[in-house]
């Protein structure tokens, strides 16, 4: 048995803590430094003043349509630039899941106690900590 296997063992909850730490940090990282950070915060800003533009023209259902059009425009340019990232991630993420799966698979029947959600599936806790964690570093990693 290696090292990992018996802590996950003796700390479900803490192991399984800190392989969500991990791997949302390395995402986070890959998205930083595999996007262009100056173009994304445009594109942000660009998208909150179409937002506001919005707003303004309420009334005004052909201007609405307009500034939807730009904003699909800006959404799309977005989408592909998270897509890199993304691709390179992908396949280690999955093995990592696989990894995780079968070391939690036999610890409590996949199941982790939680002072939060109780006897919750590894999957669950999985995706509260990783979403947590995103927020998180991302406000710190100005991503």
């Amino acid at each position: 048995m290696s090292f990992i296997t018996i802590f996950a063992q003796a700390h479900p909850l803490l192991s399984l803590i800190i392989f969500t730490f991990i791997i949302t940090f390395a995402s986070t990282l890959a998205f930083k430094f595999l996007t262009d950070q100056k173009k994304v915060k445009e594109l942000n800003e660009q998208q909150k003043k179409f937002r506001e533009e919005m707003k303004q023209n309420k009334d005004n259902p052909q201007k609405m349509m307009e500034i939807q059009k730009q904003m699909l425009e800006g959404s799309m340019e977005s989408m592909k630039m998270s897509f890199k990232p993304m691709l390179i991630t992908f396949i280690p993420f999955l093995i990592l899941l696989g990894f995780l799966n079968s070391l939690y698979k036999s610890i409590n029947a996949g199941k982790i106690m939680t002072p939060i959600i109780g006897n919750a599936n590894w999957v669950v806790v999985y995706i509260i900590f990783g979403v947590i964690f995103s927020l998180i570093l991302k406000k710190v990693l100005k991503a």
